[in-house]
C-alpha cells in the first residue's frame, strides 16, 4: 500500500526513476517490519551485527566501484576486480570471521598449495 501511495504521487511529479528509490525504501520497511514480528513469534538469533557489517562494507565498495563508471573499459575492471577481491580482506581486518572459519579458510588454502 506504502509502494502505491507514494508511487501515485511522485511518479508524475519526478519521473519513473523515482519508482525505483521507492520500491527500495517499501522493501526495506517490509522486511523490518517482517523481521520484528517473526521474531516475536519465534526467536531465531540471527547475527545482525555480521549481516550489517556485510552489507555496510557492500555497500561501500560498490560505492566506490561507481566512482570509475566514466573511465576506460580496462580502469574499470582492474578497479571493480580489485574491490572485489579486497571484499574478504576488509572483512578480515573488521574481525568479521571467527577462529573456526579462519581455521577452515587456511585448510582450504595450504590444500590448493599441494
Amino acid at each position: 500500500i506504502f509502494n502505491i501511495i507514494l508511487n501515485i504521487l511522485l511518479v508524475l511529479k519526478y519521473g519513473y526513476s523515482v519508482s525505483a528509490y521507492i520500491m527500495v525504501i517499501s522493501f526495506f520497511i517490509m522486511s523490518v517490519l517482517t523481521y520484528y514480528f517473526s521474531q516475536r513469534l519465534f526467536h531465531i538469533p540471527y547475527e545482525i551485527k555480521k549481516i550489517t557489517t556485510l552489507i555496510l562494507v557492500g555497500s561501500v565498495l560498490f560505492g566506490l566501484s561507481t566512482l570509475t563508471n566514466d573511465s576506460d573499459l580496462s580502469i574499470r575492471l582492474f578497479v571493480k576486480s580489485m574491490l572485489l577481491i579486497s571484499f574478504p580482506a576488509v572483512l578480515y581486518f573488521l574481525k568479521f570471521y571467527e577462529k573456526i572459519e579462519l581455521q577452515k579458510i587456511k585448510e582450504i588454502f595450504s590444500s590448493i598449495k599441494r
